[in-house]
């Protein structure tokens, strides 16, 4: 009778997962804005595959060279990795909650799941997130499935799991953490560490991450550099409003609900402590909670940033939900990030049918509006001036436009990144050398106020063009464009 039911739920969640997803690529497929400037970034990458590369582990672009290698350079093909990661996602978020609690609980953990608005939000992008999150629950799921019946495979495939995640993005080693945390809460869990198996899954992670080690060896632990940059921790200055726009931040990824219901449990945690399941959520959420809420604290944090304790918690926050009686918090809450979801989708059209100006103070795709105009104005001055090449100082206008420009056969435009200080900021200070190109006449684009640093590096510089990629009045979104004769070098 237990298995049917849970045959019933995984099929009905199954189900809706599958409508969701169609919907999300339907939405892609019919997407009227353009790629972000990390998305067009990760493109190139993906034309270049590698172990590593300056700011992630390699996933992201091994994603997105797998999908485009079967469908093309559109955007719908370089997207599409996302919602399928997400909806498979929801099935091991089911896997877990009814490993832990029950069926009942693991359904609507996978639904609520498959609702939250970072969820939304992340199906309509292709990030490190999505497989993050893939990674970080199929590793909770096997490493449940290893505590329930000590089997080597169990342990073998979650040191698997946290290897590709850890190639997903270097934040997967809280999964260690908060593993190895819980085990030592528990009798069973302590002995366990005394034997092979656990170590084998360790072992496993690390052979599938060496090579991302051994490409930053290769490249003076650029990546890896840049993570702790990304921290930016600079002394112990106390940012107490960084902190405050990082926890509101959290209202809006995770769900207000469900963070304030979150926020209560864990204000009352010592008897939630007390069950074995509840500590093991709780285990794989505080420590990486900590972590961020720290870094919000002394320095700033991205909202999501705390992406990995998602799962956790959701499945926290349902199970403790359905066993209190308080069905309505689920409900509301799967009403409300509905109401969210179809109020993001459809937000041109609301604007339309409202007669509701746009506006970049409200608009959430204003990152991503006009860059095909943009890159039709930059194609028409390349037309103007033959026989240049294309420097920008600014990586997101070098990864717009790579894409924008590429040539028929998919190949990335060559626009290059000046980098005169001889910096390594980004990908492409560490994949171009201007010096190569020495004698060449150039069109460069910028957003500086003062181009008269590039003149000394000339024998002539001239303005040639003022370009607006987006549809605000906003001399910040403003480019310069310069042109540029006879390169000496730098």
């Amino acid at each position: 009778m237990a298995q049917r039911e849970s045959l019933v739920s995984f099929t009905g969640l199954l189900s809706i997962t599958l409508i969701l997803t169609a919907l999300r690529l339907y939405y892609l497929q019919f997407e009227p804005h353009n790629l972000y400037a990390d998305e067009a970034q990760y493109w190139t990458w993906s034309k270049q595959p590698d172990f590593g590369y300056y700011s992630k582990p390699p996933m992201v672009a091994w994603l997105i060279a797998l999908t485009t290698h079967y469908c093309g350079d559109t955007i719908f093909c370089i997207k599409l990795a996302s919602p399928l990661l997400h909806g498979l996602t929801s099935l091991l978020v089911f896997g877990i909650g009814q490993r832990l609690f029950g069926v009942t609980e693991g359904f609507w953990s996978g639904l609520t799941y498959l609702l939250l608005p970072a969820v939304t939000l992340s199906s309509t992008l292709i990030s490190t997130d999505p497989a993050l999150l893939f990674f970080w629950a199929l590793a909770l799921y096997c490493f449940i499935r290893a505590l329930e019946g000590w089997h080597d495979k169990w342990w073998m495939l979650t040191g698997i799991a946290v290897g590709l995640g850890l190639m997903s993005k270097y934040t997967m080693i809280f999964f260690l953490v908060s593993a190895f945390w819980y085990m030592l809460t528990t009798n069973e869990g302590r002995i366990t560490l005394r034997t092979v198996p656990p170590w084998f899954g360790v072992v496993f992670a690390l052979l599938i991450f060496f090579p991302n080690v051994l490409w930053n060896e290769g490249h003076d632990f650029v990546s890896f550099g840049h993570t702790a940059d990304n921290a930016n921790l600079h002394g112990f200055t106390v940012h107490f409003v960084n902190m405050m726009e990082f926890l509101a931040g959290q209202l809006g990824v995770f769900g207000p609900i469900l963070f304030i219901v979150l926020a209560y449990l864990l204000a009352h945690i010592r008897p939630l402590f007390r069950n074995e399941n509840y500590r093991m959520l709780l285990c794989f959420i505080l420590p990486f909670l900590a972590v961020i809420i720290l870094l919000s604290l002394l320095s700033r944090a991205h909202a999501n940033w705390a992406a990995p304790i998602y799962i956790p918690a959701t499945i926290l926050v349902v199970s403790w939900a359905l066993r209190q009686g308080k069905q309505w918090i689920i409900t509301t809450t799967l009403a409300l990030h509905l109401l969210i979801a179809g109020g993001f989708h459809l937000f041109d059209t609301i604007l339309k049918i409202t007669h509701v100006p746009l506006s970049a103070s409200y608009d959430p795709f204003r990152r991503v509006r006009g860059w095909e105009t943009f890159g039709a104005q930059v194609t028409g001055l390349l037309l103007s001036h033959p026989n240049t090449v294309l420097v920008s100082d600014e990586r997101k206008v070098v990864a717009q436009l790579m894409y924008l420009l590429r040539l028929q056969d998919g190949t990335p435009y060559t626009v290059l990144k000046w980098n005169a200080d001889h910096i390594t900021q980004d990908h492409y200070d560490l994949t171009t050398d201007l010096n190569a190109y020495k004698g060449y006449d150039m069109l460069f684009i910028t957003r500086s106020e003062d181009a008269s640093k590039l003149f000394p590096y000339f024998t002539k510089a001239e303005p040639v063009a003022v370009l607006k990629p987006e549809h605000y009045d906003d001399p910040k979104r403003e480019f310069d464009v310069y042109y540029l004769t006879h390169f000496k070098g730098y």
